[in-house]
């Protein structure tokens, strides 16, 4: 036990016997050291090996449409790619809480310490006082994490373009096509990290996979309106849509129409409004929950930001015991987080509308200026909200149900074990503005 075992100093020992009541309140000679963390420097700095091997194959077919022996305007392309690539990660310099645990449970047998478990050649480890691990506790203690993952991607498509009717002021040119997709991964992880030996927030990290599947068929087409007209040169106007089915997010449908105004050789006006969408990528879907520390982040239940009466009591519904919530401690290296993927996540959608002029000064050959003006709005904006931010808006709004309040998990202890912080889609981002570009030529 503590206060007999040889690897440790009498004054440690002496302490713990001195304080029994405390780290032995049962009196059953277990003690019980809560609430104590660090990063343990005999282990070496943490280093992280990535290892990288990727191919692509790409192939196609294209050429001229003939209708009856005579070559018309149309031409076709086909295309096909395969692409994959393998990672392997390797994580070096990590503690291993089983053999941390083993070396741990010791008993003196004759005056030696031993494990009283016997596997995975234990080695009697000692924790407590400066230079207490030797190389071969150190040796015993540390591991490599690490995991294998793999991404291939599967593309094929076919278009046709061609001039459907040749009009007044010029050709109707248009294009139409298909395109399927297939992505798909997988990340393996070794078996130190799956079988729990690194600790971390959350459970330890399994074998995860996920693929998704599209099919689109699209079609664009360019009227001209005018040609060599007093008020036009050129006046035309452009569409375009886009049907979209996907295994994840189903069916959507894409559009956009735009103006093209050239008012003379040295002027032209632009514009177009068009909704569009984004869907959720693998790894936004489906990547591995993994933990990490965000640093520079506080627990609005420590004592030390005196919480209002209000938000005690939210420290309290979370698992802060009663009697510790005046005085709970800050436990220190920050907050740990639970990220990762969510595959019930919606497409962004969003809505751009713009429009423009464009200058060529006939002064200065070369030299041209365009400005124009831009109004983008993006619904179900997909992103991973900080731990600060859901622990702010839990504490603030102090709605227990909500989804940041639910985010929040404590230890017995009342500490903030993790705080849960998914990929989710947030309300509405807006941005506009004025873009203003000169170039210059020789």
């Amino acid at each position: 036990g503590l206060t007999t075992n040889p690897l440790y100093s009498l004054g440690l020992r002496q302490f713990f016997s001195d304080n029994a009541a405390y780290f032995d309140s049962d009196g059953d000679g277990i003690y019980t050291v809560k609430n104590i963390g660090w990063q343990i420097e005999e282990l070496g700095p943490r280093k992280v090996d990535a290892i990288t091997d990727a191919y692509s194959v790409m192939g196609g077919l294209r050429g001229d449409i003939v209708i009856d022996g005579t070559e018309t305007s149309w031409t076709w392309d086909t295309f096909y790619q395969f692409s994959r690539s393998d990672v392997t990660i390797n994580r070096q310099n990590r503690l291993s809480q089983v053999n941390l645990a083993l070396g741990l449970d010791v008993v003196v047998v004759d005056g030696v310490p031993e494990c009283r478990v016997k596997l995975l050649n234990c080695i009697p480890v000692s924790m407590f006082g400066t230079d207490a691990l030797t190389e071969d506790m150190v040796a015993y203690l540390k591991v490599i994490g690490g995991r294998q993952d793999q991404f291939t991607r599967q593309m094929a498509g076919a278009t046709a373009t061609g001039t459907i009717i040749d009009l007044p002021a010029g050709p109707l040119d248009s294009a139409f096509g298909m395109e399927f997709r297939r992505e798909e991964f997988s990340t393996i992880p070794n078996s130190i990290s799956a079988s729990g030996q690194l600790g971390g927030r959350g459970n330890p990290p399994t074998t995860n996979n996920g693929d998704f599947a599209l099919f689109e068929v699209f079609g664009e087409i360019r009227v001209p309106l005018l040609a060599g007209h007093p008020i036009a040169e050129i006046l035309a106007i452009e569409a375009a849509a886009r049907y979209s089915d996907y295994s994840t997010i189903g069916d959507v449908v894409t559009w956009k129409t735009s103006l093209d105004w050239k008012l003379s050789e040295y002027a032209r006006i632009r514009g177009g409004f068009s909704k569009a969408i984004r869907a959720p990528n693998l790894y936004e879907l489906y990547s591995v929950r993994t933990s990490k520390y965000e640093g520079a982040t506080s627990d609005p239940c420590v004592e030390s930001l005196n919480p209002t009466a209000a938000q005690k009591e939210m420290c309290i519904k979370q698992g802060v015991p009663a009697a510790d919530v005046d005085s709970l401690p800050e436990r220190g290296v920050g907050i740990g987080v639970l990220s990762g993927g969510n595959p019930n996540l919606d497409e962004e959608e969003a809505e751009t509308l713009t429009v423009g002029i464009v200058l060529t000064p006939i002064n200065i050959p070369g030299f041209s200026i365009s400005l124009d003006y831009f109004d983008i709005q993006v619904d179900n904006s997909i992103t991973q909200i900080s731990a600060a931010n859901l622990l702010n808006q839990c504490f603030s709004t102090l709605v227990f149900e909500s989804p940041a309040c639910q985010a929040i998990h404590r230890t017995s202890s009342g500490f903030i074990d993790y705080v849960e912080a998914s990929m989710i889609n947030i309300s509405t981002r807006n941005a506009s503005g004025i873009d203003l570009s000169m170039q210059y030529s020789y």
